[in-house]
């Protein structure tokens, strides 16, 4: 009996062994792919892009590309003032995405690695978004971090800190085609998750707990909008390869320069 229970147990290991191997190998290879999507994505982007020489400083390159749609939101704020050294550039309009594929808060073997398979940190912007409530303004947005006390509950914060290169070297603003009333839906559904726990399990979706892309394509698939087409976890990379989204806006920290490409227009002036 010990003999057969013996040889069961190692053939439960083998097989187990080999899931696991199985897993890695199929979670690495979707990586990589959405890696070069997201690469593919970001350079034709760039090059669209036409510097304009009569807003574009030594520090600061603004590159625009003409957008298709003749209604297409503007792709950031700019304000005549400065935050940590940097003009107040303030990406994303309402129910932009905020992300960027660098994570950057833990050790360099982690991060990498990371930053690799999943990806950095997303955010939904608000934009004077109004209920019952909540009132939000056009500079904040709602994030689940896992950096925050307690049990790392999802919250509001501000744009700020997207702007500089103290966290992400690069970072865009990713857009779907909904309505204004979609609009509604998907922030109304997004703060509810404000105050819950972060996922620290990430593979597996609870009903009370989230993480930073997650609550994203939870809250976009109210109104019909899958922005997790595999179906398995949902990292940065799926918010952007999704052919449910596209690029509005991306900046990247090149030589001391900031590069912004954005599609359409700004609000703002830059008297």
């Amino acid at each position: 009996m010990k003999k057969y229970l013996r040889f069961y147990l190692k053939a439960i290991l083998i097989v187990l062994h080999f899931v696991i191997l199985f897993i890695l190998v199929w979670g690495l290879s979707l990586s990589t792919v959405k890696n070069i999507m997201t690469s593919v994505i970001i350079n034709e982007f760039r090059n669209k892009g036409v510097l304009q020489e009569d807003i574009s400083t030594s520090k600061v390159e603004y590159y625009k590309i003409e957008s298709d749609n003749p209604l297409e939101e503007a792709s950031f704020t700019h304000y005549n003032t400065k935050f940590d050294g940097w003009p107040e550039d303030i990406p994303g309009g309402k129910c932009d995405i905020l992300a960027s594929t660098e994570a950057t808060l833990l050790g360099p073997i982690t991060s990498s690695f990371i930053t690799y398979t999943v990806g950095g940190h997303a955010a939904l912007s608000t934009s004077s978004y109004i209920d019952d409530k909540f009132m939000l303004s056009n500079d904040e947005i709602i994030e689940a971090t896992g950096m925050n006390d307690g049990d790392n509950p999802t919250v509001v914060s501000n744009k700020l800190y997207w702007i500089n290169d103290r966290v992400y070297k690069s970072m865009m603003v990713l857009r779907t085609n909904i309505t204004e009333e979609q609009k509604d839906e998907v922030l109304s559904y997004c703060s509810s998750f404000i105050g819950d726990p972060y996922n620290f399990s990430f593979l597996f979706n609870t009903k009370n707990q989230v993480y930073c892309s997650d609550i994203i394509s939870r809250s976009f698939l109210k109104v019909g909008i899958n922005l997790n087409k595999d179906g398995f976890q949902t990292t940065v990379y799926d918010l952007i390869v999704s052919s449910d989204s596209y690029l509005s806006y991306y900046h990247i920290f090149e030589n001391g320069v900031k590069k912004i490409y954005y599609l359409g227009s700004y609000n703002g002036t830059f008297e």
